[in-house]
């Protein structure tokens, strides 16, 4: 049976690393296409692991709107001993999908807040399930 670990953390800061629209690349009649990517780090020093995650909107191969967030998540020190592997933080896919949701909520409350006046409030930002896309977990390498 594998351990149980529980996940202590406090979400520590939101940063808007990317923001960019296209409107006038934009025809509302027109079907767009989404795209989305997640990656992981994690800062040694102050117990920081980070989510960056990006979203982008094509239409006619053309971006309309990109947005790349990042969550930083401070875990507490007995989680952080938990996943000690060799020296080495190891997180299990369960726990990452909880920081990619978290995150990919908080890229939903900036595009309503960065789109609610111009023609471009009218994207969805689609359910995402992050089992389907995070299979493993990670070890993030303390040499690095």
């Amino acid at each position: 049976m594998e351990k149980q670990i529980r996940l202590q953390y406090r979400y520590l800061r939101i940063a808007d690393d990317q923001f960019a629209t296209f409107e006038e690349n934009y025809d509302p009649t027109t079907n767009v296409e989404f795209q989305n990517s997640v990656s992981f780090s994690y800062d040694y020093e102050n117990n920081l692991l980070s989510c960056l995650g990006t979203i982008t909107y094509v239409q006619k191969e053309k971006v309309i709107l990109k947005l790349g967030l990042s969550s930083y998540f401070m875990l507490h020190p007995d989680c952080v001993s938990e996943l000690m592997n060799e020296g080495n933080l190891c997180c299990p896919k369960e726990f990452l999908w909880q920081f990619a949701s978290l995150n990919y909520g908080s890229i939903r409350g900036v595009l309503y807040e960065r789109t609610k006046d111009s023609e471009l409030s009218a994207l969805i930002l689609p359910p995402f399930y992050f089992d389907q896309l995070i299979k493993d977990g990670i070890c993030f390498d303390k040499k690095k």
